[in-house]
């Protein structure tokens, strides 16, 4: 019987606090992020870090050396991210 490691994953997600309450494409984005995560971790995922898509991304990435990035398609985060790859 051989243990494996769980996967170490990454979201790279838009700040949870939302400047702006009437903006509602942040406010749905923040909340589909807020979901994603409590969703990984309830369902034992090993959510190692939920990082900005800012400057500092790559090296970020670098350090933690994730097995999997989860990205929303439809975020600014996305084009950071293929700055990355």
């Amino acid at each position: 019987f051989r243990m494996t490691e769980p996967l170490r994953i990454v979201v790279v997600a838009p700040d949870l606090v939302v400047s702006d309450p009437e903006d509602d494409h942040a406010v749905q984005q923040a909340e589909r992020s807020r979901s994603l995560r409590i969703g990984l971790l309830e369902n034992g995922f090993n959510l190692i870090a939920t990082l900005p898509a800012d400057v500092f991304l790559t090296e970020r990435l670098a350090q933690l050396q994730p097995d999997m990035i989860i990205v929303d398609a439809e975020s600014a985060a996305r084009d950071a991210l293929e700055h990355v790859v």
